[in-house]
């Protein structure tokens, strides 16, 4: 049996500060698209304040370690 992702569902690589020539380990989340392209050029603190996040329980507490360290390090 084959289970299809949506295209939202799907994983991507994000930037957690917005600089693509910044590729490191502590730069780089495995995210979903949906929230990826949610966050767009958005800093993690207002991309955790915005709707999408409120809508789906996204929080400083609920997101991946190396999320919480970016925001730690004041991302």
């Amino acid at each position: 049996m084959s289970h299809k992702v949506s295209a939202k569902a799907s994983a991507s690589w994000e930037h957690i500060i917005n600089d693509a020539s910044i590729i490191t380990r502590e730069n780089i989340a495995l995210c979903c698209r949906g929230c990826n392209a949610s966050k767009g050029q958005k800093t993690l603190s207002d991309w955790l304040e915005s709707k999408y996040c409120k809508e789906r329980g996204i929080s400083p507490d609920s997101v991946a370690p190396i999320i919480k360290q970016a925001i730690s390090n004041g991302q």
